[in-house]
């Protein structure tokens, strides 16, 4: 199976396979951390595990570099490597200790910091760096499971041009990774980004309508709120995943489809930020128009983690 081949499609606008891909790897990292762990005494849970190495195979940094991976025993190794050092985060519980898992301390400085081990341990000397090896090993038996290959065998689904989009391949760990690393934003892949924006909104209680992403007059969503002593509110969204500042032309734009769709307002929501025009422009129609920027869009963010999260 072709690791690459889910990645490439995670960046060609098909994330759901890597992210099957991933939670499917986490989980049974998870289940083998926790036995390595049980066998030195140690106590961790599987979801404690997973929160840790879940977010790093879903950054679009790693992403990045399983599909530009040269070859499949290439992949292999980096993939190891990057989630020995997720795991390497962890922390056991011994003696309701905390024992660091990453091997940058040695057991003799625990035992010369005075920290008790339990007493069946004594004071031996106890082993809490993960084997590599098997670790790999975990990895190529995942990988070869018939079940996972046909995550890369398997096309972009045949509804990928109907007008709305499934939201439930966002995992909640995205949010996560994005207020670990707000700089995460600008890497996302430009239909990644759309459905984040889609998912938050969806969890800050709008109705959303997501397009089907190309061919759609510059729409990427509508977002409809029901209230009781208004009514309905119709709100139009356009994301937009630059790198330079946003002028004022896709802002004019933007307003001309307010007239167009007689929506309540129109927002256009950016990786980068506006120029002076641009601003300019939201406070003359500022009843019509909304613009986030890329604080704006994170500040999305963090409210909807408080629902994904539950934090």
């Amino acid at each position: 199976m072709e690791i690459r081949k889910i990645a490439k499609n995670y960046l060609a606008n098909d994330p759901s396979g890597w992210l099957a891909l991933s939670k499917a790897l986490s989980a049974r990292i998870a289940v083998w951390c926790v036995q390595a762990i049980e066998d030195t005494g140690g106590s961790v849970t599987e979801i404690e595990v997973e929160e840790i190495v879940l977010p790093e195979l879903l950054s679009p940094t790693t992403v990045s570099l399983i599909a530009q991976g040269s070859d499949q025993q290439a992949i292999i190794v980096e993939l190891t490597r990057l989630i020995d050092e997720a795991v390497g985060k962890v922390q056991a519980d011994v003696n309701f200790k905390a024992f660091d898992l990453s091997g940058t301390k040695s057991p003799e400085y625990w035992l010369e910091s005075d920290k008790p081990f339990n007493d069946k341990f004594g004071y031996s000397v106890i082993d809490f760096s993960l084997d590599r090896y098997d670790l790999e090993n975990i990895i190529i038996e995942l990988i070869a499971d018939e079940t996972v290959k046909s995550i890369a065998s398997s096309e972009p689904s045949a509804d990928a041009g109907s007008l709305v989009y499934r939201l439930d391949d966002i995992d909640p760990t995205i949010y996560k990774a994005l207020i670990e690393n707000p700089g995460l934003l600008r890497t996302l892949e430009w239909r990644a980004f759309e459905k984040l924006l889609a998912d938050a909104l969806e969890s800050l209680g709008f109705e959303i309508e997501l397009q089907k992403g190309t061919k759609d007059g510059g729409i990427d969503l509508f977002a409809v709120k029901w209230q009781e002593i208004f009514g309905p509110q119709r709100f139009l969204i356009q994301a937009k995943r630059y790198k330079n500042k946003v002028g004022v032309n896709p802002i004019r734009q933007l307003l001309f489809l307010h007239s167009e769709h007689r929506v309540t307002k129109v927002c256009l929501a950016t990786t980068s930020t506006f120029t002076k025009g641009a601003w300019e422009l939201e406070e003359q129609h500022k009843w019509q128009l909304e613009l986030k920027d890329f604080d704006g869009v994170h500040d999305w963010i963090r409210q909807a983690a408080k629902q994904r999260l539950s934090f």
